[in-house]
Parts: structure tokens; C-alpha cells; sequence
């Protein structure tokens, strides 16, 4: 597994249902995460994306970022989220941070990966991932501390119900998760010579190859599976074995399969005509008053450290 940047990992925010619990750290939510859509002016529009079931349904639907003092709350009703009723768990909110003490790494719409790149590439089965997200077992109270799951994919997109009960296309992706990883956003990578290709066409060991980095989609939910209780008395006679097994007694517990709704489905719904007819309406705008542009969100260097820089507010 490649070093992970650390800015990459503040590309995540944590889900509160208001204000209060969020700077107290209390009744903790899902995840989030920051994304942006590039625009000529260089200014772009940004957005915080999560499941639709946590922000809406669930109704934790304030944000908590990190600072360079602590962290801030932003407060937005399950009314203000976006979404498409009836369709993929996904629900995006407009966030725009430009303030100065605000630490956060916006995705780029140029990393999410869209069906003709992931042909192309030949994402499929085996391909390495990672997700940034929220183990609510570490959760600091006063700050955001994102947690790092590994795994890989494990089918291409097929059909699956997803929590708010649409049934949509997934990934299969062979990743532990657990409550609190809701929204996270999930990575493919890929470094120069991780391919088994050449043992299917007979030719030498490839150590060639370019890396690839790119948003897979959003983390929704796990497979969950039955798991039986055993007995402690174990020297049961074959008559008694069987009608103990009528009576067995399960629990349920989370399977090791986690689903991914694709990234291109948060393209699709950025790609409403209201939001579409927003953002115009903010580029002329802007255009407008192109004689008092403001401080783009990269217009100073900032450090990879948290502590020191007064801004880290970044796109990738």
C-alpha cells in the first residue's frame, strides 16, 4: 500500500444532527466529503457529499470540519440536502469554505470515475481501494480524526438495495466497515506493475504500467450475514444434534462485503438542471464582478501539516 498523503485525508468531514452536538461531539453521524466542479474562472463550485439516509432520513445533516484551533459547524436541515427521491443514496449539500483557519482537501469532478475511463483502464475485480472515513470507536470528541480501510473490488457494479431501500448499481468491494463509514469516499489506486495481465497472455512480467488514483463512488452500506451461537456443551449425541439444530439461534453481524455506489451517480445528480442553472446563474455573477474577484480557495501554499498553516483549504 502506496503513503497516503495527509491532505488527502482531510478530504472527509463528520456528520452531526445540529450545531450543538457537533462542537460538543456528541450523537455522532456519518460521513462526508468535500468535492468540487472546476469552472474556467478557476473559482468552482463545492460541495459536501454524503448517503442520502444519513443526512436526510437520518437527519444528520450538519457538518463538523476541522481547524487549525479545533473545529467548526456548519448548520444545514435535512431539507437543505439534495438528492433524487426514489433514486441512488446520495445527497449533496453547496459548501463553500473560503475562510481562513478552515483545514479541508477538495475532490476534483476530474477524479471521479466515470464508466469510459473505468472501461478503459479495465477497472474490475482485484483492483486495490481505500476509503477515508469515520471508526467511531477513535472518534475525538474535538476533532476529526478520518480512519483508513483497505480492501478491493470484488464484482463490477450489479444491482443492489441500497439503504434508503433503492435498488441501484454497486460495487462489491471485499472492505470491513462499520456505522460511521456511511458516506465515505472510496479510492481505486493502482501503482506501476500491480497487474496479473501477463500470466493470462503468456507474455513476460510486466513491471512497466502508469498509476492511477480516482474516486470509485461512496460507501453506503454492508452485506450483513447470520451468525449462529454455539453451544457450550459440545458431547451431544447425533439425536440431540438434531433437534438442537432446530432450535439454533442467531445474531446478525456485518459481512466483510461493503457497497459502493459509483461515482459517476454523484455526477448525475450534480447534473440536475437546477443545480446546472445555479451554477450559471453564480458564474455570471461572478463575472459581473470580476472587478473584486475573491481569494480563490488555492491561492496560498499551505503545509501538510495541520497546526501550523492559517489555511488549507486545497483541491487534488
Amino acid at each position: 500500500m502506496p503513503i497516503i498523503p495527509y491532505s488527502l485525508l482531510n478530504c472527509a468531514f463528520y456528520l452531526y444532527k445540529d450545531k450543538a452536538d457537533a462542537l460538543a461531539g456528541e450523537d455522532a453521524g456519518g460521513t462526508g466529503f468535500f468535492l468540487s466542479l472546476r469552472t474556467a474562472d478557476g473559482l468552482g463550485h463545492h460541495y459536501g457529499v454524503t448517503n442520502y439516509h444519513v443526512a436526510v432520513k437520518g437527519g444528520y445533516s450538519c457538518v463538523r470540519i476541522n481547524t487549525v484551533n479545533g473545529v467548526e459547524a456548519f448548520e444545514f436541515g435535512p431539507e437543505e440536502w439534495l438528492f433524487e427521491p426514489g433514486k441512488d443514496d446520495i445527497a449533496v449539500v453547496q459548501l463553500d469554505i473560503r475562510q481562513q483557519g478552515h483545514i479541508a482537501t477538495f475532490i476534483g469532478d476530474n477524479l471521479l470515475l466515470h464508466p469510459p475511463a473505468a472501461a478503459e483502464e479495465r477497472i474490475g475485480p482485484g483492483d486495490d481501494v481505500f476509503m477515508v472515513g469515520r471508526f467511531v470507536d477513535l472518534d475525538a470528541k474535538q476533532t476529526n480524526i478520518p480512519a483508513v480501510r483497505f480492501g478491493n473490488i470484488s464484482t463490477l457494479p450489479v444491482p443492489v438495495v441500497q439503504p434508503n431501500g433503492y435498488t441501484g448499481l454497486c460495487y462489491c468491494v471485499d472492505m470491513h466497515s462499520r456505522t460511521g463509514y456511511s458516506g465515505s469516499p472510496v479510492f481505486i489506486y493502482r501503482t506501476p506493475g500491480n497487474t496479473l495481465e501477463w500470466a493470462m497472455t503468456g507474455g513476460p512480467v510486466q513491471l512497466g504500467g502508469k498509476s492511477v488514483l480516482a474516486l470509485l463512488g461512496i460507501h453506503c452500506g454492508q452485506f450483513p450475514e447470520e451468525l449462529a451461537i454455539k453451544r457450550k456443551n459440545k458431547k451431544i449425541s447425533k439425536e440431540s444434534a438434531l433437534s438442537e439444530k432446530a432450535y439454533e439461534e442467531y445474531i446478525e453481524g456485518m459481512s466483510g462485503m461493503t457497497c459502493v455506489i459509483p461515482a459517476w451517480r454523484i455526477s448525475d445528480l450534480l447534473s440536475r438542471e437546477d443545480l446546472t442553472e445555479q451554477r450559471k446563474k453564480v458564474e455570471a455573477m461572478r463575472e459581473k464582478n470580476s472587478g473584486a474577484t475573491p481569494a480563490r480557495p488555492d491561492a496560498e501554499p499551505s503545509s501538510a501539516e495541520p497546526a501550523t498553516p492559517k489555511r488549507d483549504v486545497r483541491e487534488i
